[in-house]
C-alpha cells in the first residue's frame, strides 16, 4: 500500500509544531497506522478522526484507543 512509518520522535515533534495546533481544531489523519502520530495529535486537538485502510492497522489503532481510553 505504499505505507511510510514514523520512527523519529524528533520528526513526530516537527510535525506537530509546523501543525500549530489549538485545542479548538479538529484533525482528520488519513492513514493513522499504529497511531504514533494520532495520539501525539490528540494531545493538543479537540478531535482527531482517525482514518486507517489496513484492516490489521484499523484493528491496533482501536485496540489502543479503548485502553487508553481516548
Amino acid at each position: 500500500m505504499g505505507q511510510n512509518f514514523l520512527l523519529s520522535q524528533k520528526f513526530k515533534q516537527k510535525i506537530i509544531e509546523a501543525a500549530e495546533l489549538s485545542p479548538d481544531d479538529t484533525i482528520i489523519e488519513v492513514g493513522a497506522g499504529d497511531g504514533t502520530l494520532t495520539f501525539a495529535i490528540a494531545q493538543r486537538a479537540k478531535l482527531v478522526f482517525a482514518i486507517e485502510k489496513d484492516a490489521r492497522f484499523a484493528s491496533l489503532l482501536q485496540k489502543t484507543v479503548m485502553e487508553r481510553k481516548i
